[in-house]
């Protein structure tokens, strides 16, 4: 069975250019444009790892991540932060308590791929 790979990003190039490099590695990828739609997908979708941009329309990827730490479904579940913008250090700090990654953009998609891989192996451990 693929590793399920929800994928929350406002720009809808970015979010199709990430969901096609990690179902190229064999990933099932789903994709949400904000984190209230992210939050409403999650109960039946169950990832295995979340993705989140930072700065996201409505809620902030930060408060995202605040929201599923908090709900049973995906309260383990492993969170990427993507961030566009430069971190002060309380925000990196702050980031960093609620996700297993934090990822500088811009970057790679590989790159991306390549966190993923190792959080699930990570994770099947």
């Amino acid at each position: 069975m693929s590793s399920r790979i929800l994928i929350v990003e406002d720009n809808k190039s970015t979010r199709r250019t990430f969901s096609k490099a990690l179902q190229e590695d064999g990933f099932d990828t789903f994709e949400a444009p904000d984190g209230e739609t992210a939050i409403g997908m999650v109960r039946r979708l169950k990832p295995h790892v979340i993705i989140i941009e930072m700065v996201l329309p409505g809620i902030s990827g930060i408060d995202t991540a605040q929201v599923l730490r908090l709900m049973p479904v995906t309260a383990k579940t492993p969170v990427v932060m993507l961030a566009d913008i430069q971190f002060t250090p309380g925000e990196r700090n702050e980031a960093q308590a609620h996700v297993a990654a934090v990822m500088q953009k811009p970057f790679a998609p590989q790159a991306l791929v390549k966190q993923i891989e190792e959080i699930v192996k990570k994770g099947k451990r």
